[in-house]
């Protein structure tokens, strides 16, 4: 796959047939994160445009590589997970440290690693900082 330092040409350039696609960027099953991007991106940018039968194969084919990818690699966490792993998970998965979580909620670091290792509660007002930020429903944290 190209690297992340070429860039990738806008819809209406791309190639209308599949293997001329396929020289953009050579659908393949995906080792690292850059090659993710590259292919979420090209992916994404082609989204939402009328495509021909092979630009839609190939969108298909880019597609189930960043899927089984992400699968793979960034897995969901369970439904039931305690909520104080999956505040983990959503920092972990959103670079975030303590200090970072504890600044989203307006709280001390301390009082947000607390709350991370679940000696401490979210309060509404977290649970409202939390599910904007990361498009979450509040049942997300009921019973959690």
């Amino acid at each position: 796959m190209k690297t992340k330092t070429q860039k990738l040409p806008v819809f209406k350039e791309l190639p209308k047939d599949y293997t001329g696609l396929c020289q953009v960027l050579m659908p393949r099953p995906i080792n690292t994160e850059a090659e993710c991007d590259e292919a979420y991106e090209l992916a994404a940018m082609m989204a939402g445009h009328k495509l021909t039968k092979d630009q839609g194969d190939y969108m298909e084919a880019l597609s189930i590589f960043v899927i089984a990818y992400d699968e793979e690699h960034h897995p969901e966490p369970d439904d039931d997970l305690p909520t104080h792993e999956l505040l983990q998970y959503l920092c972990n998965e959103n670079g975030m440290s303590g200090a970072d979580f504890g600044r989203l909620l307006g709280v001390d670091r301390t009082l947000a690693t607390r709350i991370l290792r679940g000696e401490r509660n979210l309060t509404v007002a977290h649970i409202r900082k939390v599910c904007e930020r990361f498009k979450l429903k509040a049942d997300s944290f009921i019973n959690g």
